[in-house]
This record gives C-alpha cells, structure tokens and sequence, in this order.
C-alpha cells in the first residue's frame, strides 16, 4: 500500500453515548463478552430481576439483512487478489547467512521500518518482500563479507493494523485483537452502539469496498456482517450527514453538506485543497451512502468540458480517488483530450502528446511549453519545439517527463503559458503564486 493510506489526519470527537443497558448487552453478546449465566433461566436468582424497558421506536432486533448484502459480503471476501508478503513494523525475520553462525539469528523490523544485521548499515524493511529484502541485505553484507549468500522469512508477524477514519475518541492505526472483527476494532477506535445514529462503515481492501450498516450487525441473526478485517484494511465510519473525502487530496476529511443536503463535486474537491499530484483521475470513485459505487473520470470532469450533469455527493457518500503507481503529467492547451495522464516513468513529451489525442488545428507547436516545478511555487519554464520534433523528427526536442510537469501546447506564440496553467490547475490547489518570481521563470531557455 501506498503511504497513501498510511498518511491520514483522522477523527477528532467521541461519539454519541450507549443508549441503556441492553443495548450494552447487545454489544457484548454480539463480542463474545457477555458474562457467563446472564439470562441463563436456569441459573440461580440472587435478586429480582429488573423490570424491562418501554419498546423503543428503533428497528426489531431481529431484523433479517437483505440476502444481496450477504451475498456482496461473500464476493467481497472471496474475490481477493493474492498479493506477495511485505515485512511490516514489528515482524521478526530469521536470517540465515551461509558459513556466518553468529549472523544467524532472528532479528525484529524495528518502529523505523529498518533491518539491522551485524556491522551493517540498516536496510528498509518495512514494504519489502523478502526477495527484495534479502537483496539488500546481500548487498549490505558485501561491504565487509565476500559473497554473502542469505536466506530468510517471517518467523513471527508483529502487530496487525488497520486504519480507521471518522469521528471517533480514539480513531487512527487501531491494532487487530481477538477475531479481528469490523466490531471489536470499532469498538477499540471507540464506538459506541446507538440504534438511532445510522452509522455506515466502508471497508476498503486492495481498491475494492464494501459498506455495510453498523447498527445492523447487531440488531441481525447475520453473524457474517461482522466482517473479519486484514492487515492494511482502511475502514471509514460515516454518519448520515457528511460527505467524506479520502485517498489522494491535500486535506481528507469529513465535510458537512448544510442546509442544502448536497455539495458538488467541485466545491468538495474545493474544500479538500485540492488532489495530491499522486492521484489517480481516471480512477476516482464515489461511494454512494447505500454502498453502491459510481466510477467517475475527473479528467474529464476537470479538463475537458465537464459531465453532462453536475455531480453532487448527499450525506453518507465518500469521494475515494485513489494513488496511481506511476508518475503524472498533464497534457493542456490545444489538444484534443487534455488531461492529467499516469504514466510509467520515462515517459517523453512526444508519448505525452500522444495520450492526449495529438494537436488541435491551429495549434502553435512551435512555442509549446515544458513546465516543471509548477506545485513547489518556482515553476521552471522550458520552450519544446513540438513542430520540429514532429515534423523533423527532431528527438533533441523530445525531452523527458517527471512527475508533475505540465507539456502546454499554445495556440499563439504569445500566449501566457503560466496564467492559463495556473487558471487550469486551481481546482487542484496546485497553483503557484503568478508575481515576479513566476513572472522570471518565464523566461524560456
């Protein structure tokens, strides 16, 4: 997983109280924690029982969940793409390094994420596999062993974590104890059970979700709504009033819809200070209150024209744009698909141009612009004969792209190229100031 998910600001405020002493119950039962005997009839009476509660307005208690839910939680479970192991914080690895007994023992990752083997320097740990990791410690070694040969694995997993995000007392990494339910870990990120609050969770595993009704688990002879979770799992506790934003922007959070019941896609990308330049647009996906899934291009939401239809996200719903694994470039000005492209690295202005659908008629290739730097507010500014590259076959022009750059195909040889960028770009608050020292880097080279 990417940082991506690992670099959250989470909730911040306790929930509602636990509503009475059965409902306590209820959470206990539904734990494993109940004490031994309570409601036993056949256990001894040492008091009057107490009188039972008025009914409450609240759903029954035995409300049977919809059989399309329990079969979506089948497919979620069951679905799993099988990925290779990564060391994480706390794992302990036996290393065996071959003729060196007394280098052969087992170490433990350290809360840095670092390995460290005899005299050598500590490698990374965390996020490797062990082929990766056995590499680096080969390479290490080498300093001071001659060829050494190293074997390893995981002798004992450390602590297991997942993220939790929402309005909870104790929200952030939360280890997973006991089964590993959505409940306990819930109930250690300090939920508490209230059969009027509606409370959604949205678990996220490797890009899939599923989002399932807290209050329901309880209140259903359906044991398998209490989803057991894994390592790494992102779970998003949602009331029915905010819209959340997660994955890659500047700022993820809650966001209240108002008065209005609403907020658009825009202003919620607004408020959130914009996407990170990890993100991936095509990607994006929205995660309707009801748990169903609406993908959505913000490219083509932002840079070609919009949807035939504004979005507009009610309370519940979650904006997920998810990180790319590779690096960005956008592609503006008189092209036919402009856009923010994820690429692998190495990508050049002429593949570039060429993710984009090519020139419009008319364009001014011969003074189209290169602009990096532009999200670190010191955008340098270079002129790319595209003309010449493509129609002389020049390759000098056909410079190499990094993450972040900005290819800008002009339609006249004055144009601004940093006014128009910065005017594109502000959506996703990576604007740079356009005063004198923008007004210097324009000076092309």
């Amino acid at each position: 997983m990417c940082d991506r998910v690992r670099r959250r600001d989470h909730g911040r405020a306790l929930l509602t109280r636990l509503h009475g002493g059965r409902a306590a119950l209820a959470v206990l039962a539904v734990l494993g924690w109940a004490p031994q005997g309570w409601g036993d009839s056949t256990s001894p009476a040492t008091e009057a029982p107490l009188p039972a509660p008025p009914p409450a307005s609240a759903p029954a208690d035995a409300k049977v969940p919809d059989p399309a839910l329990l079969r979506k939680i089948q497919n979620f479970e069951s679905t799993e793409a099988p990925v290779e192991y990564r060391f994480l914080k706390g794992d302990q690895v036996e290393v065996r390094v071959l003729g060196y007994p007394e280098l052969s023992k087992t170490y433990t990752i350290s809360e840095e994420g670092m390995l460290i083997v005899g005299l050598g320097q500590p490698i990374q740990g965390v996020g490797r596999s062990s082929a990766e990791v056995r590499e680096a410690l080969e390479g290490e070694l080498s300093h001071y062993l001659q060829r050494p040969r190293v074997s390893l694995f995981l002798a004992k997993a450390g602590e297991r974590r997942v993220s939790v995000i929402g309005d909870l007392s104790h929200a952030g990494q939360v280890p997973l104890t006991g089964q590993g339910t959505l409940l306990e870990t819930l109930t250690q990120a300090g939920w508490k059970y209230d059969p009027f609050s509606g409370h959604q969770a949205t678990i996220i595993r490797q890009g899939r979700t599923l989002t399932v009704e807290v209050g329901l688990i309880i209140r259903s002879k359906a044991p398998a709504l209490n989803i057991r979770l894994k390592p790494d799992d992102i779970v998003i506790l949602g009331s029915p009033d905010p819209v959340m934003v997660i994955g890659e922007v500047r700022k993820p959070d809650r966001f209240s819809v108002g008065e209005r019941g609403g907020i658009t896609l825009r202003e919620l990308l607004a408020r959130a200070q914009g996407i990170t330049e990890a993100a991936d647009l095509p990607g994006s996906k929205i995660i309707r209150r009801d748990g169903s899934e609406e993908e959505i291009d913000l490219n083509t939401y932002l840079f070609r024209g919009g949807l035939e239809e504004e979005v507009v996200l009610k309370g519940g719903d979650t904006l997920y744009i998810p990180q790319g694994g590779q690096i960005g470039v956008f592609v503006l000005g008189m092209v036919i698909r402009p856009g923010y492209f994820r690429q692998p690295k190495g990508i050049t202005v002429l593949q570039a141009l060429a993710l984009a659908d090519d020139p419009q008629f008319g364009a001014k290739l011969s003074h189209s612009k290169l602009v990096r730097g532009y999200s670190s507010g010191q955008p340098e500014v270079v002129t790319v004969n595209v003309d010449r590259l493509v129609h002389k076959g020049d390759m000098t022009q056909n410079l190499a792209m990094q993450d972040g750059d900005v290819l800008f195909i002009p339609e006249t040889a004055t144009s601004d190229v940093l006014d128009f960028v910065s005017r594109m770009l502000s959506p996703l608050n990576l604007g740079i100031s356009t005063g004198a020292a923008a007004a210097a880097a324009m000076a092309t080279k």
